[in-house]
């Protein structure tokens, strides 16, 4: 793969990303569905559940689950052929079950090239904790 068409594959996933991120806060699932994969899994902070495709959605349309905001930051897209890895810092105001989990997270996206698209396959965020014996 030439560095053009990895600055093309960046452009891509980095809008991509963008509209995944905003399909939360408008609720539009229709987009949501077509940007996750079928297979698309996510790993909660926190908890760590797994949670599927199917169960987001319906947690998502039907209420149980809210997301007011949204904030990325220290974005990095990383082809990989057919696939990418996106990973940030996310700053997030979420509702779950009437339970506020906002968080501040580090995410880590898996992308791969589905029939001429592209599809979030996986998705993990880590909830950030101050550890008082490290140093900055």
């Amino acid at each position: 793969m030439d560095s053009h068409s990895k600055a093309e594959i960046v452009r891509e996933i980095t809008a991509l990303a963008g509209e995944y991120a905003n399909a939360y806060l408008t609720r539009n699932t229709k987009a949501l569905d077509r940007i996750l994969h079928d297979d698309w899994t996510l790993i909660t902070a926190g908890c760590a559940d797994e949670v599927s495709k199917t169960g987001q959605l319906k947690d998502l349309q039907d209420g149980t689950l809210k997301v007011e905001g949204i904030q990325d930051a220290e974005v990095r897209v990383r082809p990989f052929g057919n696939s990418a890895v996106v990973t940030g810092k996310r700053t997030s105001k979420v509702s779950y079950k009437g339970r506020d989990v906002s968080d501040v997270t580090r995410f880590s996206q898996f992308y791969v090239r589905d029939d001429k698209s592209w599809r979030c396959a996986s998705t993990q965020v880590t909830s950030i904790r101050p550890d008082p014996d490290r140093t900055a």
